[in-house]
């Protein structure tokens, strides 16, 4: 029978015990053991400092897989999102270091004023500041900013896995959130869920500590980590809630939990920033893409969103660390259950807000990759404790067993590399995209039919993408939400542009690309782009 794990304290937790676990050679994970017991099996210091040495040395690795080939990200994960934020930061950077005149600062104005402003521009804030500080632009230094943020999140998820899991639980659990080909690729990317995932993390070890010890200022440390990580993106919002809800429940019950003078204080300091920020008028808030495009109330009640859903998930992440993640909420016990259970219940709730988003843009289920992590932590516990009671012999064969594990699993993140074939390549795509802007001109305004809705045109040609034409995908949305399709001649009138750019040919509709060639001029083409001229109607 698996023992249930995670409901011990945190003394039991780093019981003496759990160092040896890496070796292969300690005694049962995550029971109360008697202070005889304890004493008799206390590990060597060595064998301590290997363990310790072992997790700080998966921490570096784990930034050194984000930061190798970092120069190509952009394009291989959700460039579109990526390239909103490298705009934004370089307009931020631009602001800050050249004069009103400068012309690339003028573009990079022009450019912004034309972007969705639906998140408070923080992490472009931060990275505006590091290319400063660098003395020029460069989105590999923003990788690299995200991947560092990325890995402080382990270094939380860390601290959060010693208080239920033994050594080589915790392994387990670095080893998930760092080196899960999902989250290389995920955890580098110029975006604002990088510090989200972070912040979510460090609301929840607050939350820990609160619960342990509840003091005013360890509330207010709470609430303050709550109240940045909704700021950075709204979607954090049902996480947040939902754990400080379940940890003051469990310890105060349901009605003194939810209704007591603690839960409003953070209630009060989670909203705050985006009250405040709202209240003094600033421009990031309700300036973003439709509630339409994120939550399409039809789609909850077909089975196919739900298969959908599953589908983006076991793509994304992978069954082996979901089924872990799962039969890490089976096995706990105690604050890890009410822990787990909350980190599960605020994921699915945000999957269904934004159940477009869900099971279209694979980078909303990033948050799943810390609650999964800490889910075959306790998974990994679980599995040992009986072997050890089942199989003694058979663990005494492998001496490291998780150690073995973990250097596959580097291995096979560090040889991961993104599959451009279908894009051409970024070189490709960088070179269709200056060569397109030089023949309008920078700072034109332009509409375009692409592959990242026109973002990568607008930061590597300075132009200003005013309308991204309805691509086929587009018009599948709209039929799905039940709204009329537009005709090719109204998509241009709307857009009020003097030039139409494309550089994504297999995305435009037959309508357009018939209107487009039948009544206006081919101002300019090469490999893998088009321009139109919009001037004059033929």
């Amino acid at each position: 029978m698996v023992q249930a794990v995670g409901a011990q304290t945190h003394e039991d937790a780093t019981s003496p015990t759990t160092a040896d676990l890496v070796l292969g050679d300690a005694g049962s994970v995550a029971v109360e053991a008697s202070p005889v017991a304890t004493a008799s099996a206390r590990p060597s210091a060595w064998k301590r400092r290997v363990a310790a040495a072992g997790l700080g040395l998966m921490l570096v690795l784990g930034m050194a897989v984000r930061v190798h080939n970092a120069s190509d990200s952009p394009f291989s994960f959700h460039a579109t999102r990526q390239f909103h934020s490298a705009l934004v930061a370089r307009t931020i950077y631009l602001d800050r270091t050249r004069p009103a005149s400068d012309p690339e600062r003028r573009a990079a104005d022009a450019v912004f004023a034309n972007e969705s402003k639906l998140e408070a521009p923080i992490t472009e804030h931060l990275v505006a500041t590091v290319y400063q500080v660098a003395g020029h632009e460069d989105l590999r230094l923003a990788n690299a900013w995200c991947a560092f943020v990325w890995v402080v999140g382990a270094a939380i998820l860390l601290r959060i896995a010693t208080r239920f899991a033994s050594t080589a639980g915790q392994f387990t659990a670095l080893a998930v959130y760092l080196f899960l080909p999902f989250a290389v690729a995920g955890g580098r990317t110029f975006q604002p869920d990088v510090l989200m995932v972070t912040l979510i993390l460090a609301m929840a070890l607050l939350a820990l500590r609160h619960d342990e010890a509840p003091t005013r200022w360890r509330l207010v440390a709470v609430g303050a980590a709550a109240g940045a990580a909704v700021l950075v993106k709204p979607m954090a919002a049902p996480m947040v809630l939902v754990v400080f809800a379940a940890l003051a429940i469990r310890r105060r019950g349901l009605v003194r939990g939810l209704l007591g003078v603690d839960s409003w204080m953070f209630g009060a300091l989670t909203v705050a920033p985006i009250a405040i920020s709202t209240v003094a008028g600033a421009n990031w808030t309700g300036s973003g893409d439709g509630a339409a495009d994120y939550f399409v109330p039809s789609l909850l009640g077909q089975a196919h969103f739900y298969r959908d859903w599953l589908q983006i998930v076991t793509e994304n992440v992978g069954w082996p660390a979901l089924l872990l993640g799962i039969v890490g909420l089976v096995v706990a016990r105690g604050t890890a259950r009410a822990l787990l259970a909350a980190l599960w219940i605020g994921y699915v709730v945000t999957a269904l807000l934004v159940d477009y988003r869900t099971i279209t843009h694979s980078y909303y289920h990033l948050e799943l990759v810390g609650l999964l992590a800490l889910g075959s932590a306790l998974a990994m516990d679980a599995a040992i404790t009986w072997a050890r009671a089942n199989a003694p012999t058979v663990l005494r064969m492998s001496r490291m067993p998780v150690v073995l594990l973990l250097l596959i699993a580097i291995g096979a993140a560090w040889v991961q590399r993104p599959d451009l074939s279908e894009l051409g390549g970024p070189q490709a795509r960088i070179t269709a995209d200056r060569d397109a802007a030089s023949v309008t001109g920078m700072g034109a305004r332009v509409a375009s039919v692409s592959h990242s809705y026109g973002r990568d045109l607008a930061y590597y040609g300075n132009v200003v993408v005013v309308s991204e034409l309805p691509s086929v995908d587009d018009l599948a949305l709209l039929r799905l939400q039940g709204r009329p399709d537009p005709t090719a001649r109204q998509s241009l009138r709307r857009a009020h542009v003097d030039w139409v750019v494309v550089t994504a040919p297999d995305s435009m509709g037959p309508d357009l690309r018939t209107e487009l060639d039948a009544h206006y001029r081919l101002a300019g083409h090469g490999n893998g782009w088009m321009v139109y001229d919009l001037r004059h109607r033929h």
